[in-house]
């Protein structure tokens, strides 16, 4: 069989950088669908809540912290319990990683960091067009001297 990739791995991270539900697979090989940040183990919660009555299903949820939504309520599946995050955000810079960027984060952790983000990106923004400071303090030094 002809293949682009000189080896099987070669292969597995070129797919985990270019197809989410394949690196989220590799993922989950590994992390088992454990939140890193808080080891709140998603995934077995996922399979007990998918199993309970809607009323069962309303305590639990609320028990591990989750805020109940309809669709959590209704129709349960696996992504809405933990995420595959990627370590040096996207947008930071971390899109072309392989898997060893990539982390389990329960759904919860996952708003966190989520809204973490978008705080460091909203002060990076406010931030492009503003000067150096450092560059400020030495013209001043400057044309005191001088």
């Amino acid at each position: 069989e002809d293949s682009a990739f000189c080896s099987r791995s070669c292969e597995d991270k070129e797919r985990v950088r270019c197809n989410a539900q394949f690196a989220r697979r590799m993922l989950f090989e590994q992390e088992k669908g454990v939140c890193r940040s808080c080891g709140l183990d998603a995934h077995t919660l996922f399979q007990r809540v998918a199993k309970m009555s809607p009323p069962e299903r309303h305590q639990e949820l609320l028990r591990a912290g989750f805020s109940v939504t309809k669709s959590l309520m209704e129709s349960p599946n696996e992504g809405m319990f933990w995420q595959a995050d990627h370590i040096l955000p996207v947008s930071e810079g971390g899109g072309e990683a392989d898997l060893s960027n990539l982390r389990t984060l329960c759904a919860i952790c996952h708003a966190k960091e989520t809204k973490k983000l978008h705080g460091r990106l909203k002060h990076a923004q406010w931030a492009e067009n503003s000067a150096d400071i450092r560059e400020c303090v030495k013209r001043r030094r400057t044309s005191k001297s001088g």
